[in-house]
Protein backbone atom coordinates (compact mmCIF):
# COMPACT_ATOMS: atom_id res chain seq x y z
CA UNK A 1 0.00 0.00 0.00
CA UNK A 2 1.36 3.22 -1.04
CA UNK A 3 1.87 6.46 1.91
CA UNK A 4 -0.71 8.14 2.19
CA UNK A 5 1.25 11.31 3.74
CA UNK A 6 0.08 13.96 1.16
CA UNK A 7 1.92 17.08 3.03
CA UNK A 8 4.32 17.87 -0.09
CA UNK A 9 1.40 17.22 -2.75
CA UNK A 10 1.57 19.72 -5.79
CA UNK A 11 -1.06 21.09 -8.13
CA UNK A 12 -0.02 21.96 -11.48
CA UNK A 13 -1.67 22.14 -15.33
CA UNK A 14 -0.99 19.00 -16.82
CA UNK A 15 1.13 18.13 -20.13
CA UNK A 16 0.98 15.71 -22.80
CA UNK A 17 3.85 13.82 -21.10
CA UNK A 18 1.31 13.42 -18.54
CA UNK A 19 -1.44 11.80 -20.65
CA UNK A 20 -0.05 7.89 -19.76
CA UNK A 21 -0.49 9.06 -15.87
CA UNK A 22 -3.79 10.26 -16.50
CA UNK A 23 -5.25 7.41 -18.72
CA UNK A 24 -3.94 4.88 -15.27
CA UNK A 25 -5.76 6.60 -12.98
CA UNK A 26 -8.85 7.28 -15.21
CA UNK A 27 -9.54 3.48 -15.88
CA UNK A 28 -8.58 2.49 -12.02
CA UNK A 29 -11.36 4.88 -10.69
CA UNK A 30 -13.83 4.56 -13.75
CA UNK A 31 -13.88 0.59 -14.73
CA UNK A 32 -15.79 0.00 -17.48
CA UNK A 33 -19.16 -1.49 -16.86
CA UNK A 34 -20.31 0.53 -13.45
CA UNK A 35 -23.41 1.98 -13.49
CA UNK A 36 -21.90 4.95 -11.37
CA UNK A 37 -19.01 5.94 -13.26
CA UNK A 38 -18.15 6.44 -16.88
CA UNK A 39 -14.58 5.92 -18.41
CA UNK A 40 -13.10 8.33 -20.36
CA UNK A 41 -14.03 8.45 -24.32
CA UNK A 42 -11.46 8.12 -26.74
CA UNK A 43 -9.17 11.15 -27.32
CA UNK A 44 -11.02 12.78 -24.25
CA UNK A 45 -7.95 12.72 -22.24
CA UNK A 46 -5.68 13.98 -25.03
CA UNK A 47 -8.36 16.50 -26.29
CA UNK A 48 -8.56 18.18 -22.73
CA UNK A 49 -4.95 18.10 -22.40
CA UNK A 50 -4.72 20.13 -25.80
CA UNK A 51 -6.71 22.65 -24.82
CA UNK A 52 -4.73 23.16 -21.21
CA UNK A 53 -8.07 21.89 -19.36
CA UNK A 54 -6.96 19.22 -16.93
CA UNK A 55 -4.42 19.92 -13.97
CA UNK A 56 -2.97 17.20 -11.86
CA UNK A 57 -2.23 16.09 -8.16
CA UNK A 58 1.66 15.18 -8.04
CA UNK A 59 3.72 13.84 -4.87
CA UNK A 60 7.10 13.32 -4.81
CA UNK A 61 6.87 13.47 -8.59
CA UNK A 62 4.05 10.96 -9.01
CA UNK A 63 0.70 11.82 -10.71
CA UNK A 64 -1.70 10.80 -7.79
CA UNK A 65 -4.84 12.98 -9.10
CA UNK A 66 -6.84 14.65 -11.62
CA UNK A 67 -9.00 17.39 -12.43
CA UNK A 68 -10.43 17.67 -15.90
CA UNK A 69 -12.88 20.95 -17.04
CA UNK A 70 -14.09 22.30 -20.28
CA UNK A 71 -14.60 25.87 -20.53
CA UNK A 72 -17.57 26.69 -22.72
CA UNK A 73 -17.47 30.58 -23.30
CA UNK A 74 -17.63 33.13 -20.84
CA UNK A 75 -20.38 32.02 -19.28
CA UNK A 76 -19.86 28.74 -18.61
CA UNK A 77 -17.46 26.11 -16.79
CA UNK A 78 -18.14 22.47 -16.64
CA UNK A 79 -16.43 19.96 -14.21
CA UNK A 80 -16.10 16.90 -16.39
CA UNK A 81 -13.84 14.30 -13.94
CA UNK A 82 -12.28 14.42 -10.94
CA UNK A 83 -10.17 11.45 -10.12
CA UNK A 84 -7.94 10.48 -6.88
CA UNK A 85 -5.71 7.12 -7.32
CA UNK A 86 -7.59 4.59 -4.79
CA UNK A 87 -4.26 4.80 -2.24
CA UNK A 88 -4.68 8.16 -2.05
CA UNK A 89 -8.31 8.72 -1.90
CA UNK A 90 -10.21 9.80 1.18
CA UNK A 91 -6.83 11.88 2.03
CA UNK A 92 -8.08 15.77 0.81
CA UNK A 93 -6.46 15.32 -2.48
CA UNK A 94 -9.86 15.69 -4.37
CA UNK A 95 -10.40 18.32 -2.05
CA UNK A 96 -7.76 20.06 -2.83
CA UNK A 97 -8.43 19.79 -6.70
CA UNK A 98 -12.02 20.85 -6.58
CA UNK A 99 -11.15 23.60 -4.41
CA UNK A 100 -8.86 24.87 -7.26
CA UNK A 101 -11.83 25.03 -9.66
CA UNK A 102 -13.53 26.82 -7.38
CA UNK A 103 -10.87 29.32 -6.60
CA UNK A 104 -10.52 29.69 -10.50
CA UNK A 105 -14.44 30.38 -10.97
CA UNK A 106 -14.46 32.90 -8.15
CA UNK A 107 -12.22 34.88 -9.71
CA UNK A 108 -13.50 35.40 -13.24
CA UNK A 109 -15.27 38.36 -14.27
CA UNK A 110 -18.04 37.98 -14.94
CA UNK A 111 -18.70 34.95 -12.85
CA UNK A 112 -19.57 31.99 -15.10
CA UNK A 113 -21.89 29.33 -14.24
CA UNK A 114 -20.16 26.27 -12.49
CA UNK A 115 -21.92 22.61 -12.98
CA UNK A 116 -21.05 18.76 -12.69
CA UNK A 117 -22.99 15.89 -12.61
CA UNK A 118 -22.54 12.73 -10.78
CA UNK A 119 -23.85 9.49 -10.00
CA UNK A 120 -26.74 9.58 -6.94
CA UNK A 121 -24.52 6.37 -5.70
CA UNK A 122 -21.42 8.58 -5.67
CA UNK A 123 -21.79 9.21 -1.97
CA UNK A 124 -18.25 10.32 -1.17
CA UNK A 125 -18.53 12.76 -4.17
CA UNK A 126 -21.56 14.22 -3.23
CA UNK A 127 -20.52 14.75 -0.03
CA UNK A 128 -17.31 16.31 -1.59
CA UNK A 129 -19.19 18.47 -3.80
CA UNK A 130 -21.83 19.74 -1.15
CA UNK A 131 -18.86 20.45 1.19
CA UNK A 132 -17.00 23.28 -1.75
CA UNK A 133 -20.21 25.15 -2.38
CA UNK A 134 -22.34 22.61 -5.27
CA UNK A 135 -26.08 21.63 -4.77
CA UNK A 136 -28.09 19.11 -6.97
CA UNK A 137 -30.64 20.34 -8.22
CA UNK A 138 -31.69 17.80 -10.66
CA UNK A 139 -32.16 14.18 -11.05
CA UNK A 140 -32.26 12.46 -14.23
CA UNK A 141 -32.70 8.94 -15.37
CA UNK A 142 -30.20 7.36 -17.46
CA UNK A 143 -28.29 9.83 -18.32
CA UNK A 144 -25.64 7.71 -19.35
CA UNK A 145 -27.74 4.69 -20.33
CA UNK A 146 -30.45 2.23 -18.69
CA UNK A 147 -29.68 2.09 -14.42
CA UNK A 148 -26.74 5.06 -15.20
CA UNK A 149 -28.51 8.10 -13.30
CA UNK A 150 -27.11 11.31 -12.71
CA UNK A 151 -27.29 14.07 -10.46
CA UNK A 152 -27.06 17.72 -11.59
CA UNK A 153 -25.13 19.64 -9.45
CA UNK A 154 -24.20 23.36 -9.40
CA UNK A 155 -22.15 25.57 -8.00
CA UNK A 156 -23.89 28.64 -5.84
CA UNK A 157 -22.78 31.41 -3.97
CA UNK A 158 -23.75 30.81 -0.39
CA UNK A 159 -26.20 33.74 -0.27
CA UNK A 160 -28.16 31.70 -2.70
CA UNK A 161 -28.00 28.42 -0.78
CA UNK A 162 -28.26 29.66 2.78
CA UNK A 163 -31.08 29.39 5.38
CA UNK A 164 -33.41 26.96 3.28
CA UNK A 165 -36.89 26.63 4.18
CA UNK A 166 -37.15 23.13 4.65
CA UNK A 167 -35.08 20.01 5.25
CA UNK A 168 -36.08 16.73 4.14
CA UNK A 169 -33.36 13.42 4.99
CA UNK A 170 -33.35 10.54 2.64
CA UNK A 171 -31.14 7.56 2.71
CA UNK A 172 -28.99 7.16 -0.17
CA UNK A 173 -30.42 4.28 -1.20
CA UNK A 174 -33.79 5.63 -1.82
CA UNK A 175 -32.59 7.30 -5.70
CA UNK A 176 -36.55 7.08 -6.95
CA UNK A 177 -37.59 9.35 -4.22
CA UNK A 178 -34.74 11.72 -4.63
CA UNK A 179 -35.10 12.20 -7.25
CA UNK A 180 -39.03 12.98 -6.84
CA UNK A 181 -38.01 15.56 -4.81
CA UNK A 182 -35.98 17.34 -6.91
CA UNK A 183 -38.27 17.75 -8.98
CA UNK A 184 -40.05 20.51 -7.27
CA UNK A 185 -38.72 24.15 -7.90
CA UNK A 186 -36.58 25.11 -5.00
CA UNK A 187 -35.08 21.51 -4.44
CA UNK A 188 -31.88 20.91 -3.94
CA UNK A 189 -29.37 18.07 -2.26
CA UNK A 190 -27.02 20.44 0.08
CA UNK A 191 -25.68 17.85 2.61
CA UNK A 192 -24.90 14.08 3.02
CA UNK A 193 -25.53 13.40 6.56
CA UNK A 194 -23.96 10.27 8.61
CA UNK A 195 -26.44 8.73 11.78
CA UNK A 196 -26.03 5.92 13.55
CA UNK A 197 -29.31 4.86 10.98
CA UNK A 198 -27.32 5.24 8.20
CA UNK A 199 -26.13 7.57 5.47
CA UNK A 200 -28.60 10.14 4.02
CA UNK A 201 -29.19 12.96 1.60
CA UNK A 202 -29.73 16.44 3.05
CA UNK A 203 -32.61 17.43 0.67
CA UNK A 204 -33.28 21.43 1.29
CA UNK A 205 -36.32 23.77 -0.56
CA UNK A 206 -35.74 27.08 -0.79
CA UNK A 207 -38.16 30.06 -1.70
CA UNK A 208 -38.09 30.15 -5.32
CA UNK A 209 -37.72 33.38 -7.22
CA UNK A 210 -40.60 35.54 -9.40
CA UNK A 211 -37.39 36.28 -10.91
CA UNK A 212 -39.63 38.01 -13.65
CA UNK A 213 -41.31 39.89 -11.12
CA UNK A 214 -38.67 40.91 -8.85
CA UNK A 215 -36.93 42.45 -12.28
CA UNK A 216 -40.23 44.24 -13.10
CA UNK A 217 -40.22 45.44 -9.36
CA UNK A 218 -36.92 46.31 -9.93
CA UNK A 219 -37.55 48.42 -13.13
CA UNK A 220 -40.42 50.04 -11.19
CA UNK A 221 -38.10 51.04 -8.23
CA UNK A 222 -35.63 52.73 -10.26
CA UNK A 223 -37.61 54.58 -12.52
CA UNK A 224 -39.16 55.96 -9.67
CA UNK A 225 -35.63 57.00 -8.20
CA UNK A 226 -34.71 58.49 -11.70
CA UNK A 227 -37.89 60.45 -12.13
CA UNK A 228 -37.53 61.94 -8.50
CA UNK A 229 -34.26 62.81 -9.35
CA UNK A 230 -34.96 64.53 -12.52
CA UNK A 231 -37.62 66.33 -10.73
CA UNK A 232 -35.23 67.87 -8.65
CA UNK A 233 -32.47 68.86 -11.00
CA UNK A 234 -35.35 70.44 -13.29
CA UNK A 235 -36.50 72.62 -10.59
CA UNK A 236 -32.66 73.52 -9.55
CA UNK A 237 -31.77 74.05 -13.33
CA UNK A 238 -35.19 76.20 -13.62
CA UNK A 239 -34.34 78.11 -10.30
CA UNK A 240 -31.16 78.66 -12.46
CA UNK A 241 -32.24 80.81 -15.00
CA UNK A 242 -34.53 83.15 -12.54
CA UNK A 243 -31.53 84.31 -10.14
CA UNK A 244 -28.25 85.78 -10.27
CA UNK A 245 -26.42 83.77 -7.95
CA UNK A 246 -26.00 80.84 -10.03
CA UNK A 247 -23.13 81.30 -12.67
CA UNK A 248 -22.93 79.67 -16.41
CA UNK A 249 -20.70 77.34 -15.65
CA UNK A 250 -23.26 75.90 -12.80
CA UNK A 251 -25.94 76.24 -15.07
CA UNK A 252 -24.13 73.92 -17.44
CA UNK A 253 -23.46 71.21 -14.79
CA UNK A 254 -26.67 70.52 -13.87
CA UNK A 255 -28.37 71.03 -17.55
CA UNK A 256 -25.61 68.18 -18.12
CA UNK A 257 -26.72 66.19 -15.08
CA UNK A 258 -30.48 66.67 -16.29
CA UNK A 259 -29.91 65.09 -19.52
CA UNK A 260 -28.00 62.14 -18.12
CA UNK A 261 -30.93 61.60 -15.68
CA UNK A 262 -33.41 61.58 -18.44
CA UNK A 263 -31.04 58.97 -20.59
CA UNK A 264 -31.46 56.75 -17.23
CA UNK A 265 -35.25 56.90 -17.20
CA UNK A 266 -34.59 55.71 -20.97
CA UNK A 267 -32.59 52.78 -20.69
CA UNK A 268 -34.91 51.34 -17.72
CA UNK A 269 -37.31 52.22 -20.17
CA UNK A 270 -35.63 50.01 -22.92
CA UNK A 271 -34.65 47.38 -19.86
CA UNK A 272 -38.37 47.25 -19.15
CA UNK A 273 -38.86 46.04 -22.95
CA UNK A 274 -36.10 43.77 -22.55
CA UNK A 275 -37.71 42.09 -19.97
CA UNK A 276 -41.62 41.83 -21.49
CA UNK A 277 -41.48 41.91 -24.78
CA UNK A 278 -38.01 41.13 -26.37
CA UNK A 279 -36.85 38.66 -23.72
CA UNK A 280 -32.93 39.11 -24.96
CA UNK A 281 -31.11 38.49 -21.80
CA UNK A 282 -30.19 41.81 -21.82
CA UNK A 283 -31.66 42.76 -18.89
CA UNK A 284 -28.72 42.70 -16.30
CA UNK A 285 -26.68 44.99 -19.03
CA UNK A 286 -29.95 47.52 -19.67
CA UNK A 287 -29.88 47.81 -15.69
CA UNK A 288 -26.14 48.71 -15.14
CA UNK A 289 -26.13 51.35 -17.73
CA UNK A 290 -28.94 52.54 -15.89
CA UNK A 291 -27.98 52.70 -12.35
CA UNK A 292 -24.73 53.81 -13.09
CA UNK A 293 -25.74 56.75 -15.25
CA UNK A 294 -28.24 57.63 -12.58
CA UNK A 295 -25.74 57.68 -9.88
CA UNK A 296 -22.60 59.77 -11.61
CA UNK A 297 -24.82 61.32 -13.79
CA UNK A 298 -27.87 62.45 -11.31
CA UNK A 299 -27.69 61.50 -7.85
CA UNK A 300 -24.58 62.78 -7.07
CA UNK A 301 -24.05 65.64 -8.98
CA UNK A 302 -27.19 66.62 -7.73
CA UNK A 303 -25.66 65.58 -3.69
CA UNK A 304 -22.77 67.20 -4.83
CA UNK A 305 -24.00 70.84 -6.32
CA UNK A 306 -25.91 70.92 -3.48
CA UNK A 307 -23.54 72.80 -1.03
CA UNK A 308 -21.42 74.86 -3.53
CA UNK A 309 -24.96 76.10 -4.42
CA UNK A 310 -25.29 76.91 -0.49
CA UNK A 311 -21.82 78.24 -0.45
CA UNK A 312 -22.29 80.34 -3.34
CA UNK A 313 -24.96 81.99 -2.09
CA UNK A 314 -24.45 82.36 1.41
CA UNK A 315 -22.01 84.25 3.23
CA UNK A 316 -21.53 82.07 6.09
CA UNK A 317 -18.39 80.72 5.10
CA UNK A 318 -18.47 78.29 8.93
CA UNK A 319 -21.96 77.16 8.03
CA UNK A 320 -20.89 76.50 4.32
CA UNK A 321 -17.92 74.68 5.43
CA UNK A 322 -19.92 72.66 8.11
CA UNK A 323 -22.35 71.72 5.64
CA UNK A 324 -20.10 70.64 3.42
CA UNK A 325 -17.96 68.78 5.07
CA UNK A 326 -21.32 66.84 6.67
CA UNK A 327 -22.20 65.93 2.77
CA UNK A 328 -18.49 64.48 2.75
CA UNK A 329 -19.06 61.89 5.54
CA UNK A 330 -22.22 60.70 4.39
CA UNK A 331 -20.67 60.11 0.71
CA UNK A 332 -18.02 58.28 2.92
CA UNK A 333 -20.56 56.36 4.72
CA UNK A 334 -22.58 55.36 1.71
CA UNK A 335 -19.58 54.63 -0.45
CA UNK A 336 -18.50 51.98 2.04
CA UNK A 337 -21.91 50.75 3.23
CA UNK A 338 -23.26 47.31 0.86
CA UNK A 339 -25.98 49.74 -0.20
CA UNK A 340 -24.16 51.58 -2.85
CA UNK A 341 -24.10 50.99 -6.39
CA UNK A 342 -20.18 51.01 -6.26
CA UNK A 343 -20.63 48.25 -3.83
CA UNK A 344 -22.06 45.78 -6.08
CA UNK A 345 -18.38 45.67 -7.49
CA UNK A 346 -15.10 44.86 -6.45
CA UNK A 347 -13.20 47.09 -4.35
CA UNK A 348 -10.11 47.78 -4.98
CA UNK A 349 -7.16 50.88 -4.23
CA UNK A 350 -7.96 52.74 -7.13
CA UNK A 351 -11.90 52.78 -6.00
CA UNK A 352 -10.93 53.88 -2.73
CA UNK A 353 -9.55 56.69 -4.06
CA UNK A 354 -12.02 57.78 -6.61
CA UNK A 355 -14.51 57.53 -3.59
CA UNK A 356 -12.20 59.69 -1.25
CA UNK A 357 -11.79 62.42 -3.95
CA UNK A 358 -15.60 62.04 -4.84
CA UNK A 359 -16.01 62.77 -0.94
CA UNK A 360 -13.46 65.49 -0.71
CA UNK A 361 -15.36 67.31 -3.82
CA UNK A 362 -17.88 69.26 -1.59
CA UNK A 363 -15.39 70.45 0.65
CA UNK A 364 -13.33 72.28 -2.14
CA UNK A 365 -16.11 74.00 -3.49
CA UNK A 366 -15.75 77.05 -0.62
CA UNK A 367 -12.37 76.95 -0.72
CA UNK A 368 -11.91 77.34 -4.90
CA UNK A 369 -14.59 79.85 -5.19
CA UNK A 370 -12.60 81.98 -2.57
CA UNK A 371 -9.71 81.84 -4.55
CA UNK A 372 -11.02 82.20 -8.16
CA UNK A 373 -13.74 84.05 -7.70
CA UNK A 374 -15.79 81.71 -9.58
CA UNK A 375 -16.91 77.73 -9.48
CA UNK A 376 -15.45 77.20 -13.27
CA UNK A 377 -12.44 74.72 -11.51
CA UNK A 378 -14.64 73.25 -8.84
CA UNK A 379 -17.20 72.45 -11.90
CA UNK A 380 -14.58 70.64 -14.01
CA UNK A 381 -13.04 68.97 -11.45
CA UNK A 382 -16.33 67.55 -10.40
CA UNK A 383 -16.92 66.65 -13.94
CA UNK A 384 -14.04 64.63 -14.73
CA UNK A 385 -14.40 62.88 -11.08
CA UNK A 386 -17.48 61.36 -12.13
CA UNK A 387 -16.86 60.60 -15.56
CA UNK A 388 -13.69 59.22 -14.10
CA UNK A 389 -16.05 57.11 -11.58
CA UNK A 390 -18.28 55.87 -14.68
CA UNK A 391 -15.90 54.90 -17.07
CA UNK A 392 -14.38 52.80 -14.23
CA UNK A 393 -17.29 50.71 -13.66
CA UNK A 394 -19.57 50.71 -17.66
CA UNK A 395 -16.44 48.04 -19.14
CA UNK A 396 -17.97 45.01 -19.49
CA UNK A 397 -15.25 43.27 -17.03
CA UNK A 398 -16.63 45.16 -14.41
CA UNK A 399 -19.63 43.13 -13.52
CA UNK A 400 -21.97 43.15 -10.23
CA UNK A 401 -20.72 40.94 -7.70
CA UNK A 402 -22.90 37.73 -7.58
CA UNK A 403 -24.64 37.91 -11.09
CA UNK A 404 -24.64 34.82 -12.65
CA UNK A 405 -25.28 33.90 -16.20
CA UNK A 406 -27.71 31.45 -17.75
CA UNK A 407 -26.27 28.03 -17.62
CA UNK A 408 -25.80 25.32 -20.33
CA UNK A 409 -26.49 21.90 -18.79
CA UNK A 410 -27.26 18.32 -19.43
CA UNK A 411 -23.46 17.92 -20.25
CA UNK A 412 -21.60 14.94 -19.88
CA UNK A 413 -19.59 14.17 -16.68
CA UNK A 414 -17.35 11.18 -15.64
CA UNK A 415 -17.84 10.35 -11.96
Amino acid sequence: MTSTDTTGLRLRKATAADAPAIHAIDQACFPPGRDDVEPAHPDEIENALATDQITVASLDGKIIGFLQTEVLGEEHIYLGALAVHPDFQRTGVGARLIARFTDFVAQKRPRPSATTVTSPQNVAMIDLLTRSGFVGTRGVANYFGPHKDRVYFQLKSRRQVADPDDRVLVPVGAVDHVFDLLTADGAAITRVVKSVQGTFYEVSTFEVEDRPGLRADETAVSTGEAGAVLAALTFLLGLSFTTPDYSESLRTFILVATILTLGATQVYANASGSLARLQDDQFGAHMKWGNLLLEFGGVYPLVLVLPAVFANASSNEALSLGTSIAVALLILVYEASPFSISGRYSRGPAFWTLVVITAALPVLALPLQMSTGRDTAWILITGAVLVARLLWLLPAKQQELGVRLRPMWRRRSRR
